[in-house]
């Protein structure tokens, strides 16, 4: 169980990386 929990946290962190990233490319694009 424990790993399965770590994996979905590393996954979940990754996504909110991406979406960051976007978002600033976003803010500087404007």
């Amino acid at each position: 169980m424990k790993n399965a929990n770590d994996r979905r946290c590393e996954r979940s962190e990754a996504s909110q990386g991406i979406l960051i990233r976007l978002w600033v490319a976003l803010l500087r694009s404007q």
